[in-house]
């Protein structure tokens, strides 16, 4: 397994039911140190491949 899919399932694992903010993924990879920028590419590709999907409104 690749470091990229390794990340790809941990960002998965973090996401439920309710809509996850993208700001509390970035926090938790950015203190593992991770670039924001890696984050943001991956979970483009999880969108594109149709695992994520973006939602508008508040969370809460």
């Amino acid at each position: 397994m690749s470091k990229y899919e390794k990340l790809d399932q941990n960002i998965l694992s973090m996401l439920s039911e309710r809509p996850t903010p993208v700001f509390d993924i970035w926090l938790k990879w950015r203190s593992n140190g991770m670039y924001i920028e890696t984050i943001d590419r991956r979970m483009q590709y999880l969108r594109k491949k149709g695992l994520l999907q973006m939602c508008v409104g508040r969370v809460g």
